[in-house]
């Protein structure tokens, strides 16, 4: 696998090619002592595919070691080390939480992020692709944002109403 970031609410995926996958066993090395992270995975041992899971406390990384014998070869170890790197979950907060349009005078929403891994990517019930946009009519207005993991969105609504006459 190549190197991978993911947040914290997600699942990464880590694979490997080339070994005889009875052989193959994962197992992290870094930070702190070996296989500390190891119950972040779903399969340690016999899989070409595991799949992280995050917990509390994560580390801003994790590097995993990969051993197998090579496909073809009837023994010997090869070893590869894939690093994981760990980002809060991505979150976003629309601002103003309570807007009001008067007279019909435009204002600004605006979709604040919080954790995940830049770059991010915008799409509101609008159609706008912005991190904010300027609205003139009162409604229910909607965020997604993703970010380079891959992760799912994260969204944010927020009602916006008229002031009385």
């Amino acid at each position: 696998s190549p190197d991978i970031t993911i947040n914290s609410n997600c699942v990464g995926e880590l694979y490997v090619e080339g070994l005889v996958q009875s052989s193959i066993t994962w197992n992290s090395i870094a930070p702190g002592a070996a296989g500390t992270y190891n119950s972040y995975l779903n399969c340690t041992s016999a899989c070409d595919t595991t799949y992280i899971t995050p917990q509390v406390g994560y580390p801003t990384f994790i590097d995993y070691q990969v051993c197998g014998t090579p496909t073809g070869c009837a023994s010997g170890t090869s070893c590869d080390t894939v690093r994981v790197n760990l980002v809060p979950g991505l979150e976003v907060a629309i601002s103003p939480a309570n807007a009001t349009i008067c007279s019909g005078n435009p204002i600004t929403l605006t979709a604040n992020i919080t954790g995940g891994n830049a770059p991010y990517s915008y799409l509101w019930n609008t159609m706008d692709t912005t991190q904010s946009i300027i609205i003139s009519t009162p409604g229910i207005y909607i965020v997604s944002v993703t970010d380079s993991t891959n992760c799912p969105a994260a969204t944010d609504t927020v009602v916006v109403g008229a002031a009385p006459l």
